[in-house]
């Protein structure tokens, strides 16, 4: 699978941005941190991942290996970074 990376990059910066706008309206509402943060991560890879495959191909990425792949690999960096920051 190609991957453009120009799209990958804003995407990236997008939902780092939706990510932490989400992390900190839900911390004003009192909900734990590490907790939220890993699940917004992990939503945040799987929308990323599914929008980096082509349209015609994203039903059969499901079923794809290298997809699954894709996205633990983009869950981890999204987690580390913003263990990071």
């Amino acid at each position: 699978m190609r991957i453009n990376w120009q799209r990958f990059i804003m995407m990236l910066l997008v939902l780092v941005a939706i990510q932490y706008a989400t992390i900190l309206v839900l911390g004003n509402l009192g909900v734990g941190g590490t907790v939220i943060m890993i699940v917004v991560c992990i939503l945040s890879a799987f929308a990323m991942t599914i929008l980096n495959v082509p349209k015609p191909y994203r039903k059969a990425a499901l079923r794809s290996p290298d997809f699954h792949k894709e996205f633990v690999i983009t869950a981890i960096i999204l987690i580390i970074f913003n263990l990071i920051f």
